[in-house]
């Protein structure tokens, strides 16, 4: 039983030793982006996506099918794959664009830090990623 609460107490101590920072451990900067409102009027609605961490930020992108014309050259999978869309974020910058994020549709994003990264795909018509970041090997 003391073992376990030691155990337990070491994590917690870990765990608030270091700052956080929107982001998991896997080097994903996911966490950082954030859908903060709409941009334009109806029908020419966009979502607004905002990095909310302290350090710039790579994001690939794509949407969920809209209604709006224009934009089913973003919708994710098309041409076998899934992410269509690479913006660059600085800390607290936001973007907004009619035809890659249309406020009709859901989007779906993997975000790594710095911009210096590689946006690694095993599947391409999956959502799932992983940041290579050719300096920390």
């Amino acid at each position: 039983m003391a073992i376990r609460i030691i155990g337990s107490l070491f994590a917690f101590a870990c765990i608030a030793l270091f700052p956080v920072e929107h982001a998991r451990a896997d080097d994903s900067a996911s966490n950082c982006i954030a859908l903060i409102g709409y941009s334009g009027k109806a029908p020419r609605q966009a979502h607004i996506i905002r990095n909310t961490c302290n350090r710039k930020v790579g994001m690939a992108y794509c949407h969920s099918p809209s209604s709006v014309p224009g934009t089913k050259d973003s919708v994710c999978g098309v041409g076998g794959q899934y992410y269509q869309q690479r913006i660059s974020l600085n800390p607290g910058e936001s973007h907004s664009n009619v035809y890659s994020e249309p406020a009709d549709s859901r989007l779906y994003w993997g975000a790594c830090f710095d911009n210096q990264f590689y946006f690694k795909q095993n599947d391409p018509s999956s959502s799932a990623f992983r940041c290579d970041y050719p300096n920390k090997r």
